[in-house]
Protein backbone atom coordinates (compact mmCIF):
# COMPACT_ATOMS: atom_id res chain seq x y z
CA UNK A 1 0.00 0.00 0.00
CA UNK A 2 1.51 3.26 -1.11
CA UNK A 3 1.57 6.05 1.70
CA UNK A 4 1.19 10.05 1.33
CA UNK A 5 4.60 11.94 1.59
CA UNK A 6 4.79 15.52 2.21
CA UNK A 7 7.50 17.29 0.34
CA UNK A 8 7.31 21.01 1.92
CA UNK A 9 10.32 23.95 1.10
CA UNK A 10 9.65 25.53 4.24
CA UNK A 11 10.85 22.50 6.11
CA UNK A 12 13.49 21.82 4.01
CA UNK A 13 14.54 24.88 2.65
CA UNK A 14 18.11 23.34 0.83
CA UNK A 15 15.25 21.32 -0.94
CA UNK A 16 13.19 24.44 -2.74
CA UNK A 17 9.56 23.42 -4.21
CA UNK A 18 9.50 26.39 -6.76
CA UNK A 19 13.00 25.09 -7.82
CA UNK A 20 12.03 21.55 -8.58
CA UNK A 21 8.84 22.35 -9.98
CA UNK A 22 10.40 24.87 -12.54
CA UNK A 23 12.69 22.32 -13.65
CA UNK A 24 10.09 19.41 -14.52
CA UNK A 25 8.42 22.40 -16.42
CA UNK A 26 11.70 23.01 -18.48
CA UNK A 27 12.18 19.44 -19.33
CA UNK A 28 8.85 18.95 -20.87
CA UNK A 29 8.93 22.80 -22.37
CA UNK A 30 12.21 21.55 -24.23
CA UNK A 31 11.53 18.46 -25.77
CA UNK A 32 7.75 20.28 -26.58
CA UNK A 33 9.29 23.62 -27.56
CA UNK A 34 11.55 21.78 -30.09
CA UNK A 35 8.51 20.87 -32.48
CA UNK A 36 7.57 24.71 -32.44
CA UNK A 37 7.54 26.74 -36.24
CA UNK A 38 8.23 25.46 -39.53
CA UNK A 39 11.68 24.50 -38.92
CA UNK A 40 11.30 22.66 -35.58
CA UNK A 41 11.84 19.21 -35.09
CA UNK A 42 10.48 16.22 -34.95
CA UNK A 43 10.01 14.00 -31.93
CA UNK A 44 10.58 10.12 -31.49
CA UNK A 45 8.24 8.85 -29.20
CA UNK A 46 8.88 4.87 -28.08
CA UNK A 47 6.94 2.64 -26.25
CA UNK A 48 7.37 -0.35 -25.43
CA UNK A 49 6.08 -3.01 -27.60
CA UNK A 50 5.46 -0.95 -30.14
CA UNK A 51 6.16 0.69 -33.73
CA UNK A 52 8.07 4.13 -32.30
CA UNK A 53 6.13 6.98 -33.36
CA UNK A 54 7.63 10.08 -35.43
CA UNK A 55 5.61 13.50 -34.61
CA UNK A 56 5.74 17.39 -34.13
CA UNK A 57 2.76 17.55 -33.05
CA UNK A 58 2.93 18.88 -28.97
CA UNK A 59 -0.05 17.82 -26.76
CA UNK A 60 1.03 14.37 -28.13
CA UNK A 61 4.66 14.85 -27.18
CA UNK A 62 3.35 16.39 -24.22
CA UNK A 63 1.06 13.12 -23.22
CA UNK A 64 3.88 11.07 -23.72
CA UNK A 65 6.42 12.65 -21.49
CA UNK A 66 7.04 11.07 -17.57
CA UNK A 67 9.80 11.74 -15.20
CA UNK A 68 10.83 9.58 -12.31
CA UNK A 69 11.20 12.44 -10.06
CA UNK A 70 7.44 12.70 -8.43
CA UNK A 71 7.93 16.12 -7.68
CA UNK A 72 9.21 16.73 -11.84
CA UNK A 73 6.43 14.66 -12.79
CA UNK A 74 4.07 16.87 -10.75
CA UNK A 75 5.03 19.78 -12.74
CA UNK A 76 4.75 17.36 -15.83
CA UNK A 77 0.88 16.56 -15.15
CA UNK A 78 0.23 20.05 -14.80
CA UNK A 79 1.85 21.23 -18.43
CA UNK A 80 -0.14 18.30 -19.91
CA UNK A 81 -3.23 19.57 -18.09
CA UNK A 82 -2.56 23.11 -20.00
CA UNK A 83 -1.74 21.13 -23.17
CA UNK A 84 -4.77 19.11 -23.17
CA UNK A 85 -7.04 21.92 -22.09
CA UNK A 86 -5.31 24.34 -24.75
CA UNK A 87 -6.19 21.24 -28.02
CA UNK A 88 -10.01 20.69 -26.49
CA UNK A 89 -10.91 24.34 -26.41
CA UNK A 90 -8.64 25.73 -29.39
CA UNK A 91 -7.21 22.40 -31.63
CA UNK A 92 -4.18 23.96 -31.67
CA UNK A 93 -1.58 26.10 -29.25
CA UNK A 94 -0.66 23.23 -26.93
CA UNK A 95 2.97 24.11 -27.84
CA UNK A 96 2.82 28.05 -27.31
CA UNK A 97 1.24 27.12 -23.90
CA UNK A 98 4.17 25.55 -23.27
CA UNK A 99 6.39 27.39 -23.93
CA UNK A 100 4.33 30.44 -22.02
CA UNK A 101 4.07 28.63 -18.93
CA UNK A 102 7.44 28.00 -18.64
CA UNK A 103 8.48 31.38 -19.17
CA UNK A 104 5.77 33.17 -16.90
CA UNK A 105 6.91 30.11 -14.24
CA UNK A 106 10.33 31.13 -14.31
CA UNK A 107 9.69 35.26 -14.18
CA UNK A 108 7.56 34.87 -11.07
CA UNK A 109 9.79 32.51 -9.25
CA UNK A 110 12.22 35.37 -9.80
CA UNK A 111 10.25 37.61 -8.07
CA UNK A 112 9.13 35.68 -5.53
CA UNK A 113 12.41 35.01 -4.07
CA UNK A 114 13.06 38.79 -4.65
CA UNK A 115 10.58 38.98 -1.56
CA UNK A 116 7.38 39.33 -4.43
CA UNK A 117 4.25 37.63 -2.86
CA UNK A 118 3.08 35.18 -4.51
CA UNK A 119 -1.06 35.76 -4.31
CA UNK A 120 -0.63 39.32 -5.07
CA UNK A 121 1.87 38.37 -8.03
CA UNK A 122 -0.61 35.60 -9.30
CA UNK A 123 -3.87 38.53 -9.25
CA UNK A 124 -1.62 40.56 -11.20
CA UNK A 125 -0.43 38.41 -13.92
CA UNK A 126 -4.17 36.99 -13.98
CA UNK A 127 -5.59 40.93 -14.72
CA UNK A 128 -2.81 41.48 -17.36
CA UNK A 129 -3.35 38.46 -19.33
CA UNK A 130 -7.49 39.47 -19.21
CA UNK A 131 -6.05 42.99 -20.91
CA UNK A 132 -4.35 41.01 -23.54
CA UNK A 133 -7.06 38.70 -24.23
CA UNK A 134 -9.03 41.88 -25.06
CA UNK A 135 -6.63 43.03 -26.69
CA UNK A 136 -6.46 39.89 -29.10
CA UNK A 137 -10.02 39.77 -29.73
CA UNK A 138 -10.13 43.56 -30.81
CA UNK A 139 -6.81 42.45 -33.54
CA UNK A 140 -8.45 39.87 -35.14
CA UNK A 141 -9.69 39.85 -38.75
CA UNK A 142 -11.90 38.08 -40.16
CA UNK A 143 -10.36 35.32 -42.77
CA UNK A 144 -10.56 34.56 -46.22
CA UNK A 145 -11.07 31.26 -47.44
CA UNK A 146 -7.88 30.85 -48.60
CA UNK A 147 -6.51 31.88 -44.83
CA UNK A 148 -9.10 29.29 -43.43
CA UNK A 149 -6.91 26.64 -45.80
CA UNK A 150 -3.16 28.13 -44.46
CA UNK A 151 -4.61 27.85 -41.13
CA UNK A 152 -5.63 24.08 -41.78
CA UNK A 153 -1.70 23.93 -43.23
CA UNK A 154 -0.27 25.30 -40.62
CA UNK A 155 -2.19 23.04 -37.73
CA UNK A 156 -0.70 20.08 -39.66
CA UNK A 157 2.37 21.02 -39.24
CA UNK A 158 3.02 22.42 -43.09
CA UNK A 159 0.67 19.94 -44.42
CA UNK A 160 -0.10 21.73 -47.84
CA UNK A 161 -2.15 19.05 -49.12
CA UNK A 162 -4.56 18.92 -46.30
CA UNK A 163 -4.53 22.95 -46.33
CA UNK A 164 -5.66 22.43 -50.15
CA UNK A 165 -8.32 19.85 -49.31
CA UNK A 166 -9.89 22.23 -46.53
CA UNK A 167 -9.84 24.93 -49.62
CA UNK A 168 -12.05 22.90 -50.99
CA UNK A 169 -14.16 21.82 -48.42
CA UNK A 170 -14.92 25.39 -47.61
CA UNK A 171 -15.55 26.52 -51.60
CA UNK A 172 -17.77 23.25 -51.86
CA UNK A 173 -19.73 23.21 -48.54
CA UNK A 174 -19.05 26.78 -46.76
CA UNK A 175 -16.72 27.78 -43.78
CA UNK A 176 -19.97 27.25 -41.15
CA UNK A 177 -20.00 23.81 -42.63
CA UNK A 178 -19.40 20.44 -40.40
CA UNK A 179 -16.19 18.36 -40.81
CA UNK A 180 -15.30 15.04 -39.80
CA UNK A 181 -12.59 12.71 -40.41
CA UNK A 182 -12.66 9.06 -41.29
CA UNK A 183 -9.94 7.11 -42.33
CA UNK A 184 -9.19 6.56 -46.39
CA UNK A 185 -9.07 2.60 -48.16
CA UNK A 186 -5.99 4.43 -50.01
CA UNK A 187 -3.01 5.66 -49.08
CA UNK A 188 -4.37 9.55 -50.29
CA UNK A 189 -6.17 12.50 -48.74
CA UNK A 190 -10.00 13.06 -50.40
CA UNK A 191 -13.09 14.98 -49.73
CA UNK A 192 -16.60 13.49 -49.98
CA UNK A 193 -19.29 15.41 -49.24
CA UNK A 194 -22.82 13.82 -47.29
CA UNK A 195 -26.17 15.57 -46.48
CA UNK A 196 -25.92 16.05 -42.96
CA UNK A 197 -27.34 16.95 -38.68
CA UNK A 198 -26.13 17.93 -36.22
CA UNK A 199 -26.89 18.80 -32.82
CA UNK A 200 -25.06 19.68 -29.59
CA UNK A 201 -25.70 16.68 -27.07
CA UNK A 202 -23.06 13.72 -26.66
CA UNK A 203 -23.08 10.58 -25.40
CA UNK A 204 -24.83 9.74 -21.90
CA UNK A 205 -22.03 7.83 -21.06
CA UNK A 206 -18.65 6.90 -21.54
CA UNK A 207 -19.35 3.36 -22.16
CA UNK A 208 -20.44 3.63 -25.70
CA UNK A 209 -17.26 4.96 -26.32
CA UNK A 210 -16.01 2.94 -29.72
CA UNK A 211 -12.90 5.01 -31.00
CA UNK A 212 -11.08 5.09 -27.21
CA UNK A 213 -7.81 6.81 -28.57
CA UNK A 214 -10.03 10.13 -29.63
CA UNK A 215 -13.00 9.82 -27.60
CA UNK A 216 -15.91 8.87 -29.79
CA UNK A 217 -18.56 6.36 -30.51
CA UNK A 218 -18.57 5.64 -34.18
CA UNK A 219 -21.93 3.78 -35.80
CA UNK A 220 -21.96 2.61 -39.67
CA UNK A 221 -25.38 2.36 -41.42
CA UNK A 222 -27.86 2.44 -38.27
CA UNK A 223 -30.92 2.54 -37.15
CA UNK A 224 -32.07 5.45 -35.39
CA UNK A 225 -35.17 6.01 -32.59
CA UNK A 226 -35.91 9.58 -31.83
CA UNK A 227 -38.19 9.74 -28.72
CA UNK A 228 -39.10 12.95 -26.63
CA UNK A 229 -39.86 9.93 -24.11
CA UNK A 230 -37.88 9.43 -20.88
CA UNK A 231 -37.29 5.74 -20.90
CA UNK A 232 -36.73 3.44 -17.51
CA UNK A 233 -38.56 0.01 -18.28
CA UNK A 234 -36.48 -2.26 -19.28
CA UNK A 235 -36.45 -6.28 -20.29
CA UNK A 236 -37.98 -8.25 -17.82
CA UNK A 237 -39.78 -11.56 -17.19
CA UNK A 238 -43.46 -10.16 -18.42
CA UNK A 239 -42.44 -7.75 -21.27
CA UNK A 240 -44.26 -4.64 -20.77
CA UNK A 241 -45.34 -2.09 -23.40
CA UNK A 242 -42.25 0.22 -23.02
CA UNK A 243 -39.83 -3.28 -23.34
CA UNK A 244 -37.00 -2.12 -25.77
CA UNK A 245 -36.23 -5.90 -25.92
CA UNK A 246 -38.12 -5.90 -29.46
CA UNK A 247 -36.59 -2.93 -30.67
CA UNK A 248 -32.71 -4.92 -29.60
CA UNK A 249 -33.41 -7.97 -31.28
CA UNK A 250 -34.37 -6.43 -34.34
CA UNK A 251 -31.75 -4.16 -34.66
CA UNK A 252 -29.73 -7.33 -34.04
CA UNK A 253 -31.34 -8.96 -37.23
CA UNK A 254 -33.27 -11.32 -34.67
CA UNK A 255 -36.09 -13.26 -35.22
CA UNK A 256 -39.33 -12.24 -33.26
CA UNK A 257 -38.25 -14.98 -30.57
CA UNK A 258 -34.99 -14.15 -30.53
CA UNK A 259 -33.05 -16.68 -31.13
CA UNK A 260 -32.34 -17.06 -34.72
CA UNK A 261 -30.37 -14.33 -36.73
CA UNK A 262 -32.53 -13.73 -40.12
CA UNK A 263 -31.26 -10.20 -41.63
CA UNK A 264 -28.01 -7.92 -41.24
CA UNK A 265 -27.46 -6.24 -37.25
CA UNK A 266 -27.11 -2.44 -37.48
CA UNK A 267 -25.88 -0.47 -34.78
CA UNK A 268 -28.63 1.41 -32.63
CA UNK A 269 -28.82 5.53 -32.15
CA UNK A 270 -31.28 6.27 -29.26
CA UNK A 271 -31.99 10.31 -29.08
CA UNK A 272 -34.50 10.37 -26.44
CA UNK A 273 -35.35 13.24 -24.03
CA UNK A 274 -33.55 10.75 -21.53
CA UNK A 275 -32.33 7.29 -19.82
CA UNK A 276 -32.97 7.00 -15.65
CA UNK A 277 -29.50 5.91 -14.61
CA UNK A 278 -29.91 2.41 -13.07
CA UNK A 279 -32.71 1.92 -14.32
CA UNK A 280 -33.96 -1.38 -16.10
CA UNK A 281 -33.77 0.46 -19.45
CA UNK A 282 -30.25 1.86 -19.08
CA UNK A 283 -29.10 -2.15 -17.90
CA UNK A 284 -30.62 -3.46 -20.87
CA UNK A 285 -28.68 -0.86 -23.27
CA UNK A 286 -25.32 -1.01 -21.33
CA UNK A 287 -24.97 -5.03 -21.02
CA UNK A 288 -25.99 -5.23 -24.83
CA UNK A 289 -23.17 -2.93 -26.00
CA UNK A 290 -20.69 -4.07 -23.39
CA UNK A 291 -21.70 -7.87 -24.71
CA UNK A 292 -21.01 -6.62 -28.16
CA UNK A 293 -24.43 -7.94 -28.86
CA UNK A 294 -25.52 -4.86 -30.27
CA UNK A 295 -23.58 -1.55 -30.64
CA UNK A 296 -25.63 1.03 -28.69
CA UNK A 297 -25.50 4.74 -28.34
CA UNK A 298 -27.97 6.99 -26.08
CA UNK A 299 -27.73 10.98 -26.68
CA UNK A 300 -30.17 13.06 -24.67
CA UNK A 301 -32.16 14.91 -26.81
CA UNK A 302 -31.19 18.52 -27.61
CA UNK A 303 -33.16 21.54 -25.99
CA UNK A 304 -36.24 21.81 -23.76
CA UNK A 305 -39.96 22.25 -24.46
CA UNK A 306 -40.88 23.32 -27.69
CA UNK A 307 -37.77 23.67 -29.29
CA UNK A 308 -36.82 20.12 -28.47
CA UNK A 309 -39.76 19.28 -29.74
CA UNK A 310 -38.67 21.19 -32.75
CA UNK A 311 -35.18 19.82 -33.30
CA UNK A 312 -36.31 15.90 -32.97
CA UNK A 313 -38.76 16.50 -35.63
CA UNK A 314 -36.17 17.80 -37.97
CA UNK A 315 -34.01 14.97 -36.86
CA UNK A 316 -36.91 12.37 -38.29
CA UNK A 317 -37.88 14.47 -41.20
CA UNK A 318 -33.84 14.20 -42.17
CA UNK A 319 -33.43 10.74 -41.66
CA UNK A 320 -36.38 9.26 -42.76
CA UNK A 321 -37.86 8.23 -39.15
CA UNK A 322 -40.94 9.00 -36.58
CA UNK A 323 -40.85 10.56 -33.33
CA UNK A 324 -42.05 8.36 -30.68
CA UNK A 325 -44.02 10.97 -29.11
CA UNK A 326 -45.74 11.28 -25.28
CA UNK A 327 -48.92 12.01 -26.17
CA UNK A 328 -49.42 9.86 -28.94
CA UNK A 329 -50.76 6.13 -28.28
CA UNK A 330 -47.83 4.37 -29.92
CA UNK A 331 -45.65 2.04 -27.93
CA UNK A 332 -42.03 1.20 -27.49
CA UNK A 333 -42.56 -2.79 -27.50
CA UNK A 334 -44.66 -1.92 -31.11
CA UNK A 335 -42.33 0.35 -32.73
CA UNK A 336 -40.57 -1.83 -35.06
CA UNK A 337 -43.60 -4.12 -36.16
CA UNK A 338 -46.85 -3.59 -38.00
CA UNK A 339 -50.32 -4.21 -37.41
CA UNK A 340 -49.79 -7.74 -38.59
CA UNK A 341 -46.62 -8.06 -36.32
CA UNK A 342 -43.99 -8.68 -38.85
CA UNK A 343 -40.78 -6.30 -38.59
CA UNK A 344 -40.82 -2.93 -40.03
CA UNK A 345 -38.31 -0.40 -39.51
CA UNK A 346 -40.94 2.68 -41.17
CA UNK A 347 -40.73 4.51 -37.66
CA UNK A 348 -36.83 4.23 -37.56
CA UNK A 349 -34.35 6.83 -39.30
CA UNK A 350 -31.59 5.61 -40.86
CA UNK A 351 -28.18 7.10 -42.03
CA UNK A 352 -24.91 6.53 -42.75
CA UNK A 353 -22.19 7.42 -40.31
CA UNK A 354 -22.80 8.94 -37.10
CA UNK A 355 -19.88 10.28 -34.84
CA UNK A 356 -21.08 11.17 -31.23
CA UNK A 357 -18.37 12.96 -28.94
CA UNK A 358 -18.81 13.93 -25.36
CA UNK A 359 -20.55 17.44 -26.68
CA UNK A 360 -22.08 17.09 -30.00
CA UNK A 361 -24.03 14.24 -32.37
CA UNK A 362 -23.22 14.49 -36.12
CA UNK A 363 -25.07 12.55 -38.66
CA UNK A 364 -23.63 12.07 -42.30
CA UNK A 365 -25.51 10.49 -45.16
CA UNK A 366 -29.30 11.29 -43.92
CA UNK A 367 -32.01 9.68 -46.62
CA UNK A 368 -34.76 12.58 -46.30
CA UNK A 369 -38.20 11.68 -46.03
CA UNK A 370 -38.66 8.18 -47.12
CA UNK A 371 -41.94 8.83 -49.62
CA UNK A 372 -40.77 12.78 -50.46
CA UNK A 373 -37.00 13.56 -51.13
CA UNK A 374 -37.54 16.96 -51.28
CA UNK A 375 -39.56 17.78 -48.84
CA UNK A 376 -36.64 18.41 -46.03
CA UNK A 377 -35.38 21.35 -49.56
CA UNK A 378 -38.76 22.73 -49.45
CA UNK A 379 -38.88 22.91 -45.38
CA UNK A 380 -36.17 24.26 -44.88
CA UNK A 381 -36.48 26.86 -47.32
CA UNK A 382 -40.40 27.68 -45.83
CA UNK A 383 -38.16 28.25 -42.39
CA UNK A 384 -35.74 31.02 -44.22
CA UNK A 385 -39.10 32.64 -45.88
CA UNK A 386 -40.96 32.70 -42.92
CA UNK A 387 -38.11 34.07 -40.21
CA UNK A 388 -37.74 37.59 -41.76
CA UNK A 389 -41.56 38.42 -40.35
CA UNK A 390 -41.80 36.39 -37.10
CA UNK A 391 -41.77 39.08 -34.40
CA UNK A 392 -39.31 37.49 -32.12
CA UNK A 393 -36.19 38.14 -33.06
CA UNK A 394 -34.52 34.95 -30.59
CA UNK A 395 -37.36 32.77 -32.47
CA UNK A 396 -36.54 34.60 -35.73
CA UNK A 397 -32.61 33.11 -35.40
CA UNK A 398 -33.94 30.00 -34.19
CA UNK A 399 -35.79 29.25 -37.22
CA UNK A 400 -32.71 30.13 -39.61
CA UNK A 401 -30.46 27.48 -37.77
CA UNK A 402 -32.77 25.16 -37.94
CA UNK A 403 -33.12 25.96 -42.09
CA UNK A 404 -29.56 25.86 -41.62
CA UNK A 405 -28.66 22.51 -39.95
CA UNK A 406 -31.74 20.63 -42.37
CA UNK A 407 -30.16 21.67 -45.27
CA UNK A 408 -26.58 21.61 -44.83
CA UNK A 409 -23.80 18.56 -45.47
CA UNK A 410 -20.68 17.42 -43.93
CA UNK A 411 -17.86 17.61 -45.35
CA UNK A 412 -15.71 14.17 -44.86
CA UNK A 413 -12.23 14.26 -44.73
CA UNK A 414 -10.70 10.94 -45.59
CA UNK A 415 -7.24 10.35 -44.36
CA UNK A 416 -4.85 7.85 -45.93
CA UNK A 417 -1.07 7.02 -45.86
CA UNK A 418 1.74 4.14 -46.81
CA UNK A 419 1.97 3.22 -42.84
CA UNK A 420 -0.53 2.69 -40.39
CA UNK A 421 2.00 5.14 -37.96
CA UNK A 422 1.83 7.94 -40.33
CA UNK A 423 -2.19 7.20 -41.27
CA UNK A 424 -2.66 8.28 -37.47
CA UNK A 425 0.04 10.73 -36.98
CA UNK A 426 -2.20 12.48 -40.01
CA UNK A 427 -5.68 12.03 -38.45
CA UNK A 428 -4.44 13.49 -35.22
CA UNK A 429 -3.42 16.60 -36.96
CA UNK A 430 -6.33 16.85 -39.23
CA UNK A 431 -8.73 16.68 -36.18
CA UNK A 432 -6.40 19.52 -34.46
CA UNK A 433 -6.60 21.17 -37.48
CA UNK A 434 -10.51 21.04 -37.97
CA UNK A 435 -11.19 22.34 -34.56
CA UNK A 436 -7.98 25.22 -35.48
CA UNK A 437 -10.38 26.21 -38.47
CA UNK A 438 -13.69 26.18 -36.85
CA UNK A 439 -11.95 28.60 -33.71
CA UNK A 440 -10.64 30.85 -36.93
CA UNK A 441 -14.29 30.93 -38.26
CA UNK A 442 -15.47 31.95 -34.75
CA UNK A 443 -13.23 34.42 -33.79
CA UNK A 444 -10.93 35.53 -36.89
CA UNK A 445 -7.31 35.21 -36.94
CA UNK A 446 -3.70 37.10 -36.45
CA UNK A 447 -0.72 37.37 -37.32
CA UNK A 448 1.59 34.05 -36.71
CA UNK A 449 4.98 33.24 -35.97
CA UNK A 450 4.45 34.79 -32.74
CA UNK A 451 4.12 38.29 -33.74
CA UNK A 452 0.83 38.85 -32.41
CA UNK A 453 2.18 38.22 -29.03
CA UNK A 454 5.40 40.10 -29.14
CA UNK A 455 2.75 43.17 -30.30
CA UNK A 456 0.93 42.89 -27.63
CA UNK A 457 3.73 42.35 -25.41
CA UNK A 458 4.95 46.30 -26.67
CA UNK A 459 1.50 47.09 -26.04
CA UNK A 460 1.67 46.01 -22.64
CA UNK A 461 4.51 46.89 -21.83
CA UNK A 462 3.75 51.05 -22.61
CA UNK A 463 0.74 50.84 -20.14
CA UNK A 464 2.73 49.24 -17.33
CA UNK A 465 3.97 52.81 -15.88
CA UNK A 466 -0.02 53.77 -15.83
CA UNK A 467 -1.03 51.00 -13.73
CA UNK A 468 -0.95 50.94 -9.90
CA UNK A 469 1.96 49.53 -8.40
CA UNK A 470 0.73 46.28 -7.53
CA UNK A 471 0.37 45.45 -10.83
CA UNK A 472 2.91 46.48 -12.46
CA UNK A 473 5.41 43.39 -11.50
CA UNK A 474 2.89 40.81 -12.71
CA UNK A 475 2.24 43.07 -15.82
CA UNK A 476 5.96 42.97 -16.50
CA UNK A 477 6.41 39.30 -16.32
CA UNK A 478 3.61 38.58 -18.62
CA UNK A 479 4.66 41.08 -21.25
CA UNK A 480 8.16 39.32 -20.86
CA UNK A 481 6.70 36.15 -21.43
CA UNK A 482 4.97 37.34 -24.38
CA UNK A 483 8.18 37.11 -26.67
CA UNK A 484 9.33 33.69 -25.38
CA UNK A 485 7.08 32.03 -28.31
CA UNK A 486 8.92 34.29 -30.92
CA UNK A 487 12.60 33.59 -29.98
CA UNK A 488 11.58 30.20 -29.58
CA UNK A 489 10.27 29.79 -33.54
CA UNK A 490 13.68 31.80 -34.20
CA UNK A 491 16.23 30.08 -32.89
CA UNK A 492 14.87 26.43 -33.93
CA UNK A 493 14.81 28.13 -37.37
CA UNK A 494 18.55 28.90 -36.72
CA UNK A 495 18.78 32.48 -36.38
CA UNK A 496 19.40 34.26 -33.22
CA UNK A 497 16.36 35.32 -31.17
CA UNK A 498 17.92 38.31 -29.74
CA UNK A 499 19.20 39.55 -33.15
CA UNK A 500 15.49 38.74 -34.50
CA UNK A 501 13.88 40.26 -31.29
CA UNK A 502 16.11 43.22 -31.08
CA UNK A 503 15.18 44.02 -35.11
CA UNK A 504 11.09 43.91 -34.67
CA UNK A 505 11.73 46.10 -31.56
CA UNK A 506 13.39 48.36 -33.52
CA UNK A 507 11.14 48.69 -36.40
CA UNK A 508 8.21 49.27 -34.30
CA UNK A 509 9.71 51.65 -31.73
CA UNK A 510 10.66 53.93 -34.69
CA UNK A 511 6.52 54.12 -35.19
CA UNK A 512 6.44 55.67 -31.62
CA UNK A 513 9.43 57.67 -32.16
CA UNK A 514 7.85 59.21 -34.94
CA UNK A 515 4.89 59.64 -33.00
CA UNK A 516 2.55 57.53 -34.81
CA UNK A 517 0.76 53.74 -33.97
CA UNK A 518 1.31 51.29 -36.58
CA UNK A 519 -1.38 51.37 -38.78
CA UNK A 520 -4.00 47.96 -38.81
CA UNK A 521 -2.47 46.33 -41.67
CA UNK A 522 1.13 46.69 -40.32
CA UNK A 523 2.21 43.22 -40.11
CA UNK A 524 5.68 42.65 -40.47
CA UNK A 525 7.53 39.89 -38.70
CA UNK A 526 10.22 36.74 -39.30
CA UNK A 527 9.23 34.16 -41.43
CA UNK A 528 11.26 31.41 -40.42
CA UNK A 529 10.65 29.39 -43.03
CA UNK A 530 12.66 31.75 -45.35
CA UNK A 531 14.43 33.63 -43.13
CA UNK A 532 12.74 37.46 -44.19
CA UNK A 533 11.05 39.52 -42.45
CA UNK A 534 7.82 40.34 -44.42
CA UNK A 535 3.99 41.10 -43.81
CA UNK A 536 2.93 37.66 -42.33
CA UNK A 537 -0.67 38.05 -43.65
CA UNK A 538 0.38 38.17 -46.77
CA UNK A 539 2.78 35.48 -46.36
CA UNK A 540 -0.36 33.12 -44.92
CA UNK A 541 1.37 32.95 -41.72
CA UNK A 542 -1.45 33.58 -39.72
CA UNK A 543 -2.96 31.74 -36.18
CA UNK A 544 -6.25 32.18 -35.08
CA UNK A 545 -7.39 34.32 -32.33
CA UNK A 546 -8.65 32.08 -30.35
CA UNK A 547 -5.76 29.42 -30.30
CA UNK A 548 -3.13 32.21 -29.44
CA UNK A 549 -5.76 33.52 -26.69
CA UNK A 550 -6.56 30.27 -25.14
CA UNK A 551 -3.05 29.29 -25.19
CA UNK A 552 -1.43 32.64 -23.45
CA UNK A 553 -5.03 31.96 -20.48
CA UNK A 554 -4.36 28.67 -20.05
CA UNK A 555 -0.76 29.31 -19.81
CA UNK A 556 -0.67 32.11 -17.17
CA UNK A 557 -3.94 30.19 -15.28
CA UNK A 558 -1.21 27.60 -14.28
CA UNK A 559 1.84 28.81 -13.93
CA UNK A 560 0.62 31.34 -11.46
CA UNK A 561 -1.09 28.76 -9.83
CA UNK A 562 2.33 27.23 -9.38
CA UNK A 563 3.99 30.27 -7.78
CA UNK A 564 1.41 30.26 -4.82
CA UNK A 565 2.55 26.60 -3.93
CA UNK A 566 4.34 25.73 -0.61
CA UNK A 567 4.00 22.27 -0.09
CA UNK A 568 3.39 19.23 -2.70
CA UNK A 569 2.02 15.91 -1.55
CA UNK A 570 2.49 12.64 -3.40
CA UNK A 571 2.59 9.10 -2.96
CA UNK A 572 5.55 6.26 -3.23
CA UNK A 573 4.59 3.28 -3.94
CA UNK A 574 8.16 2.01 -2.64
CA UNK A 575 7.60 3.27 0.62
CA UNK A 576 5.40 0.84 2.37
CA UNK A 577 8.01 -1.09 3.95
CA UNK A 578 8.69 1.69 6.68
CA UNK A 579 5.83 3.44 9.38
CA UNK A 580 4.55 7.31 7.59
CA UNK A 581 6.86 9.38 8.90
CA UNK A 582 4.23 13.13 9.29
CA UNK A 583 6.51 16.05 8.57
CA UNK A 584 4.57 19.39 8.87
CA UNK A 585 6.46 22.62 7.96
CA UNK A 586 7.51 25.02 11.25
CA UNK A 587 5.01 28.03 11.72
CA UNK A 588 6.33 31.06 9.63
CA UNK A 589 8.11 34.09 11.60
CA UNK A 590 5.48 36.48 12.70
CA UNK A 591 2.57 34.41 12.62
CA UNK A 592 0.56 34.03 16.04
CA UNK A 593 0.57 30.69 17.63
CA UNK A 594 -2.32 31.10 19.29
Amino acid sequence: MSKALLYASNFRPEEDLHKELLEGVERIALAVGSTLGPRGCNVIIDRAGEVPQVTKDGVTVARNIQLTNPVHNSAVKMIQAVARATVEEAGDGTTTATVLAHAILKAGIDRVRAGEGAVALQRSIQLAVNLVSQSIRAMAEKPTDEQIAQVATIATNGNEAFGALMLEAVKNVGRDALYTIDDAEKPQMSLELRKGFHFDQGFLWPEFITDREHGLAILENPYILITERQLSQGIGNSPTLHDPGPLLSFCAGLNDRGDVRERDQHPLLVVADDVLVGSDAAQSFLINHAQKKLQICIVRAPGYGDLKRAVLSDLAMATGGRVLTMDGGDMLSRWVTDRKGNWTDQNLGSCARVVVSNRRTILEGCPGDRADKDLVARFAAGLREQAPSHPDPQTREYMLQRAARLDGYVAVLKMGAQTETEAKALRDSAEDAVLAVRCAVAEGIVPGGGLALFLLSHQLRNTIPDMPVHLQQGAQIVADAMCAPLRLIASNAGAIADDVEMQLGEYYNGFAERGIAPGPGERTGFNAATGNFEDLMNAGIVDPSKVVRVALEKAASIAALMLTTSCLIYFDPEANKQQPIIQLPPLQQGVPRG
